[in-house]
């Protein structure tokens, strides 16, 4: 569910990119790095929880961006990205079609922009938190064995590991997906200020026929969701 976040934020990144650094590779250190003082940065924007039509998500969170006087990519740069939501494909897909109505498990994410002048949203630098409705684990089902089965047809080199609440697995192959685009190593930079990671997880447990799960760095433990400071203090990748 984590790296759901990833394509709903950053397909649109991805996609608009294309049209902004194909054709000057040297921009690529330059982007999402301005430097910014504490004292510079905006209010939270809304939160960004992709469920349903992702292309009203995204035009949420960036509208509530835009009104805290962050730079948000133009229209232009937008259609190519939303011309391949408008299939609307990825509502079938197996994960995405289980991810909860409401922000949970500290996996909804809020954004501030650095307010000092820069020229448009390549420059930004952010910072981001958890959105404050995310103080409740998310409950996913437990993946049956046909479930399983069905995700052995999109994932041919995810060998299922026995755990039938272990999501991350094909997450993770996902993210290794996104990973091989030529457009990450230009917006790697800003997956670190957004997740102060390059690896986003989501842990599960089985408790009873239900998973309760948790992303990033924090654990299902009694109830609730809690930092887990081993796997923080293990993620280097944003190092």
């Amino acid at each position: 569910m984590a790296n759901v976040h990833f394509y709903a934020l950053f397909l649109v990144l991805v996609l608009s990119l294309r049209l902004s650094v194909s054709s000057k590779p040297h921009l690529g250190s330059k982007l999402f790095s301005s430097k910014c003082e504490s004292n510079q940065y905006t209010e939270w924007t809304n939160c960004l929880w992709p469920h349903g039509d992702l292309r009203l998500a995204i035009n949420n969170f960036l509208n509530s961006a835009k009104e805290k006087s962050c730079k948000v990519p133009n229209p232009a740069m937008l259609n190519s990205a939303f011309s391949t939501l408008q299939k609307g494909t990825y509502k079938e897909h197996p994960l995405y079609s289980r991810i909860p109505d409401q922000p949970c498990g500290f996996c909804g994410r809020k954004v501030k922009c650095c307010s000092k002048n820069v020229k448009n949203f390549l420059k930004q630098s952010y910072k981001s938190d958890a959105c404050d409705q995310t103080l409740s684990f998310c409950t996913l089902p437990r993946m049956s064995d046909d479930y399983v089965a069905g995700l052995a047809s999109k994932y041919a080199n995810v060998s299922f590991n026995g755990n039938h609440c272990d999501y991350d697995q094909y997450t993770r192959n996902e993210f290794e997906s996104f990973k091989s685009m030529p457009a990450y190593n230009f917006i790697k930079p800003l997956i670190c200020q957004i997740y102060s990671s390059t690896k986003p997880k989501i842990n599960c447990v089985e408790v009873g026929n239900e998973c309760r799960c948790c992303c990033l760095h924090y654990k299902y433990i009694n109830g609730q969701c809690v930092p887990d400071e081993s796997m923080r203090s293990s993620d280097q990748s944003c190092a």
